[in-house]
This record gives structure tokens, sequence and C-alpha cells, in this order.
């Protein structure tokens, strides 16, 4: 019996129509991601150029056709202009209006901190997704791999500032459903390499501040109801995300 296990193994390694799919999945995914909408991409707002995509996926494939897992993604981009703006322009708000309408708010005649001393001298951005992510494979055996998937993830926009008024960093969380496709090829009968698209939807629902002066965390249906009374709207601009990457697929 251990002799035909060993002679089945075989011959299924030299048959690459016969390489099965199903299985435990580990994968390494290496690429670039970027952003879109208003206060992401656009000259006003921070201007971001896509960046290094890092991440990974762990879970199960069965019948070669139903994968589900857990995914984590971490990504950089790259602000370009912001230097010698204020942090608040840069998410289309007016910095003396907004400074207005919050010490109004409050009820108070000043706020701690002095918005128009947050002009940019240095600009760091990041977002950051992990949840659950479920896929549907096209075919159950052989060498090639096409698929398509979606997920819900949580999702971190992170930005930090340098400015003349100390380090300021705002982040924004929400929830993401990405939805993604891809291919490739198993090189091995448990190694393959596929190249994947993903996009990604992003609905926020808070918002945090941190600053020597202030730090404070509050639902973005606040955060926005504020900046609409100072001119603008906030959350029609915030980013949604796109990533491509090569993933290397380990299937035990």
């Amino acid at each position: 019996l251990e002799a035909l296990e060993k002679e089945r193994a075989r011959l299924e390694r030299k048959t690459p129509k016969r390489w099965r799919h199903s299985g435990v999945i580990l994968e390494l995914q290496l690429g670039t991601g970027g952003c879109a909408r208003t206060i992401c991409r656009s000259d006003a707002g921070h201007h971001a150029a896509p960046g290094v995509h890092l991440g990974g996926f762990f879970g199960g494939n069965v019948f070669g056709i139903l994968e589900l897992g857990l995914e984590a993604g971490w990504n950089t981009l790259r602000p370009r202009d912001t230097e010698d703006k204020n942090a608040v322009s840069l998410y289309g708000l007016d910095p003396e209006r907004l400074e207005q309408e919050i010490a109004k708010q409050q009820g108070v005649p000043g706020l701690e901190v002095d918005f128009s001393t947050l002009v940019v001298t240095g600009t760091k951005s990041r977002f950051v997704n992990v949840g659950p992510t479920l896929r549907i494979h096209f075919l159950r055996k052989g060498r090639g791999i096409a698929y398509a998937g979606t997920a819900l993830h949580y999702q971190l926009w992170r930005n930090r500032y340098t400015t003349a008024g100390g380090d300021l960093r705002l982040d924004f969380h929400g929830i993401s459903a990405p939805f993604k496709i891809g291919g490739g090829a198993y090189v091995h009968p448990n190694i393959a390499i596929t190249g994947e698209f993903t996009y990604s939807v992003a609905l926020y629902v808070l918002g945090g501040v941190s600053h020597p002066d202030l730090s404070a965390v509050a639902p973005l249906s606040i955060i926005e109801s504020t900046a609409v009374d100072a001119g603008a709207s906030l959350t029609r601009g915030l980013p949604r995300f796109g990533k491509f990457s090569v993933n290397l697929r380990f299937r035990f």
C-alpha cells in the first residue's frame, strides 16, 4: 500500500492536469497600492502617489473551488506637494473657519491648538486592512489558477505630519469591502505564483487626532457635521484604495 501511494503521488506530480488546488493555503503578497478620491489624490489634497504593499493570506481551499481565510495588508503612500500647506487644508477645510466652529460648539473662546500653526514640513501616509476574505476559484485542478473574491475588512487610513505647532497624527477608522480578481499558475504541485488586483470601497466610522495639545477620537458623523458647518464636506473626499500584487502561494 505504501508503494502504491508513492507511485500515485509520483504520477500526480508528473501530470500537471491532476494537480489539486484544495488544502491549507498560505500566501505572501508583494506589490503596490494607491488611493482614489479628492483628499488623497488631488493637488489640493495629499496628491499621493502609489507606494509599497506588503500582505498575506492564510486559510483553506475546499474542493478546489471555495477558499476562505484571514487576509492582512499594509501599504505606504507617497504624499507630494504638502510642504508649506496647512494640515487641515489638505482635507478641503479652512483652518480658521473650522477652529471657530469647534470653539463655538464647545462654548469656549478658543482652542488649545492653534490651527494656524499646523503648517506641514513633512508627511507620511499609510493604510492598513485586515479581515476575512472569500474567493471563488474557477479551476479545480491543474496548473492554471483563476478566481474572483470579496471580503469585509477593518480599514485604517493614517497620516502623520511634522508641523510648526508639533507632530500631528490623523486617523480614520472604518470598514472596507475589497473586490478582487486574480490568476496565475502552479510551478510545483504545492507552489504557485499569481497576480491579483483589488479595489476597496471604504466606509469610515471614526476619526482620531493626536497632537501634543490634543488627543481625541469621535464618530465621523459628528466630525462631518462640524466640517459641513465650517463650509465643506469631509466624507465625500475620504479615499478608496486599490492595489496590485504578485503573490507566492503555498498549498499544504
